[in-house]
């Protein structure tokens, strides 16, 4: 039986986006890292902890007309990427 993952996501901050796109970013986000995640290559396993005050996932580009959905995948990629191998 795979070990049980929890993500908890206390604080999203996004700069520069309208208000009204913010659920829709953070579901996609959700999604998308939840797919990533769910993968079966995960960068670490839950044995070997996985507490992370802060996490750094760097800087993304998106065109000026994306969607919240687009960015939300954009973000989870990023994030998923920014997790400790």
């Amino acid at each position: 039986m795979r070990p049980r993952l929890t993500v908890h996501i206390e604080k999203l901050v996004l700069h520069g986006f309208p208000p009204a796109q913010a659920q829709a970013i953070a579901r996609s986000l959700e999604r998308e890292l939840a797919r990533l995640l769910s993968q079966g290559d995960r960068p670490f396993t839950p044995d070997q902890g996985g507490d992370f005050p802060r996490l750094d996932g760097g800087s993304i580009s998106l065109p000026h007309d994306s969607n919240g959905q687009e960015t939300g995948v954009s973000l989870a990629q990023a994030v998923y990427g920014g997790l400790p191998r």
